[in-house]
């Protein structure tokens, strides 16, 4: 019989309402309540008692997982819990993640990530405080996180092949797809990297009349996407591309200069870098929408919004949770924290029910996910 000492029994009966409470919230709690961040700042190792709690909720994959590592970069700024329940689902023993927080944040957030990275395990780490970036939404600051934790993650782990980078508001987006289903997705793109582009045009306020070195051509797309290791090794720290990346790292040069770089790279073939697309820009129907590394859903897109819309973008919620399940789509946004809360609850669940018959299983499911989506990317089939 294992003893408890009776001083440990309050803090133990406290944990263990911590952890039933993510499913058991009363309406008026907000998930963005303080006690989850002394919850996780407690927590100093995967053996401590917070951390079993809260990860005992759902299966955990405590072997490797699928024949390819994959790197994962995520840029925090708030919202501890719905990070810490996204990186439960996203990870695997095999993997790599690199976490940027926002320079600015305050110390029960640092200290709170300190402990979710405990959690998980060594190949879970921040970036060193000293390295940290102060993000301003729309200028370079966006972009400087992302190099940072992609030169860090090159650095600290070179068994992985490609790096998928999340966004400084993780806590709003959701995985769709098993970390076996995006293993077969990164494979089905043959070789090349999954990165939106199209032209500046309508854009072109953002750049001015400027141009780039290198006989470069504009080119404008998300910053997320699937990046293939040798890709980024150049993209990030070569000499050869070091005139682009400096151009696009002047201090408020640039509007939006995170939605240009990677874009510009991958669609100037010329540059030569590995992976790059043969054809620029791509077809129509592989932007936005067409684009499968993030369904979301803008205000002109023709998908309904019954839920609401924030800065043009729909937020997700119940009515939605059909359509979620159906999409090639790798991640979804946004979720809110506070905002149709049992959506996303319904959607964890089915994330690891998908989990549990991989397991068991030893395969995901080929018959509901259709990796001809990726592998049928103009990209995919030209690339050098």
């Amino acid at each position: 019989m294992v003893r408890i000492r009776r001083s440990a029994v309050p803090r133990i009966c406290i944990a263990i309402a911590f952890a039933g409470a993510l499913f058991l919230l009363p309406t008026n709690v907000s998930r963005r309540d303080d006690r989850w961040l002394h919850f996780f700042a407690e927590i100093s190792s995967s053996n401590h008692l917070n951390c079993l709690l809260f990860r005992q909720r759902f299966p955990a994959v405590t072997r490797p997982d699928g024949d390819m590592n994959v790197a994962f970069t995520m840029v925090v700024h708030k919202d501890v819990l719905q990070i810490a329940r996204l990186l439960r689902m996203i990870y695997r023993v095999n993997n790599y993640y690199c976490i940027h927080l926002d320079a600015r944040s305050p110390p029960t957030f640092r200290n709170a990530m300190n402990g979710v990275a405990s959690c998980f395990g060594s190949n879970v780490e921040l970036v060193p405080i000293e390295k940290r970036v102060a993000v301003e939404w729309g200028d370079e600051s966006v972009l400087r996180p992302q190099l940072i934790c992609a030169e860090q993650a090159l650095q600290r782990d070179d068994t992985w092949h490609y790096l998928v980078n999340k966004s400084f508001k993780v806590g709003q987006e959701f995985p769709l797809k098993t970390n076996l289903e995006l293993v077969a997705a990164l494979k089905a793109l043959n070789g090349s990297n999954l990165i939106e582009a199209f032209p500046i045009k309508r854009f072109q306020d953002w750049v001015g009349n400027r141009t780039l070195p290198l006989n470069a051509t504009w080119y404008k797309g998300t910053v997320y996407g699937a990046f293939r290791r040798d890709f980024l090794n150049e993209a990030v720290r070569g000499r050869a591309m070091a005139p682009i990346r400096e151009t696009l790292l002047q201090h408020k040069v640039f509007e939006h200069p995170d939605e240009l770089f990677f874009s510009t790279l991958a669609y100037n073939p010329h540059l030569r870098l590995p992976g790059s697309c043969l054809v620029a820009p791509p077809p129509l129907s592989e932007v936005n929408l067409g684009f499968p590394a993030k369904f979301v859903v803008w205000r002109d897109y023709d998908i309904a919004c019954p839920t609401k819309y924030v800065r043009f973008v729909c937020i997700l919620g119940a009515p939605h949770l059909s359509l979620l399940r159906s999409v090639p789509h790798l991640f979804a946004n946004k979720f809110h924290a506070d905002y149709h809360r049992e959506a996303y609850d319904r959607m964890e669940e089915w994330y690891f029910e998908k989990l549990s018959k991989e397991l068991a299983s030893g395969s995901y499911a080929k018959n509901s996910f259709d990796i001809t989506f990726y592998a049928n990317r103009t990209c995919s089939r030209h690339h050098l």
